[in-house]
């Protein structure tokens, strides 16, 4: 008895080709009786056969994103109990309300990958025993529709921890940038239009990749809702900016003048006896090194890091001046 496209309906590309050739070399034809029974029980119930899934068995990405959109539009039904003899199915992740309490953010397990391996396992293994006769086409299908829904499930809980992931970052990003608005208007209400001065907005973005830097090393992080290490990064830039340009911030409340008291006024000082002065390198020349051109010309030519490690030793007025340069 010859396999018909009956038979053949809700298997992969693969697994009709392994089927057929089981079939051209079982000249004892326990292949063909044994599918022929299944058969006629889907011509009575159609309805139990087992969806066409594009591929091979491996994971497609299109028919994984496909299987996501529906699972998302319509609740999945629960997956039959295995037969006897059939590997376990893998826990269903959404079962395990500890781990979902205990890390809110995250609702994929942390075993995804070992999950999937199993269920494709789980397959795989339907697959070979229904080779070997031991298991119906229709036993086969019911256990294909197991693992895919169980894979699609996997599939939509990965999915919902990128979105949230991407919402995180999202709204740190929108945060961040409110910060630098309010930055950006105070410099601007001091003197200093970072819009208007494309010089003045460089010197202002380098400032704030130096501080970041300093925030970093002294342990700053930024997390959502707690922008600690940008926010000390702009606040530093913008006394800086402040400093390096002559302009005053906010003042601060003047403190009420203490009682007046009668003092003496202090004379004029003498002049200095310029003989106690010890001498001094003041006067003697220095050897001129043609290389040398600046203060801070030993910094040309360093990696990144080490240059991130000298500006860290550097004063603060020694960082203007190298901003400055």
């Amino acid at each position: 008895m010859a396999i018909s496209e009956e038979d053949l309906r809700g298997l992969s590309a693969v697994e009709r080709e392994t089927l057929i050739a089981a079939e051209e070399d079982d000249e004892d034809g326990d292949i063909a009786r044994e599918l022929g029974q299944p058969a006629a029980r889907d011509d009575a119930a159609p309805a139990k056969a087992a969806p066409e899934v594009p591929g091979d068995g491996d994971e497609d990405p299109e028919a994984e994103a496909a299987a996501a959109a529906a699972a998302a539009a319509a609740p999945a039904a629960a997956p039959a109990a295995p037969k006897e003899g059939d590997p376990p199915a893998a826990a269903d992740p959404s079962d395990d309300e500890t781990g979902l309490e205990a890390q809110p953010a995250r609702v994929a397990p942390a075993d995804l990958t070992e999950q999937r391996t199993a269920l494709n396992q789980r397959e795989d293994e339907s697959m070979q025993k229904l080779l070997d006769g031991e298991i119906t086409q229709e036993e086969h299908a019911k256990t294909k529709n197991e693992v895919r829904a169980s894979l699609d499930n996997l599939l939509v809980l990965e999915a919902t921890d990128r979105a949230t992931m991407q919402l995180q970052r999202d709204g740190m990003m929108k945060d961040y940038n409110a910060d630098l608005r309010d930055t950006v208007k105070s410099l601007k209400t001091s003197g200093l239009d970072l819009k208007g001065d494309e010089k003045l907005k460089t010197e202002f973005d380098r400032a704030v990749r130096l501080f970041a830097q300093e925030a970093e090393e002294d342990g700053l992080s930024d997390a959502p809702g707690n922008l600690a290490a940008s926010k000390r990064a702009l606040d530093e830039a913008k006394a800086l900016m402040l400093r390096r340009h002559g302009k005053a911030a906010a003042a601060a409340p003047t403190p009420a003048p203490p009682a007046a008291t009668t003092t003496k006024a202090p004379g004029p000082r003498p002049p200095a006896d310029r003989s106690q002065i010890p001498p001094t390198l003041a006067g003697v020349p220095v050897a001129g090194d043609a290389r040398i051109t600046s203060e801070f010309a030993h910094l040309d030519g360093l990696e990144h890091a080490d240059l991130e490690l000298e500006l860290a030793k550097m004063t603060p007025q020694q960082q203007e001046r190298y901003l400055d340069a």
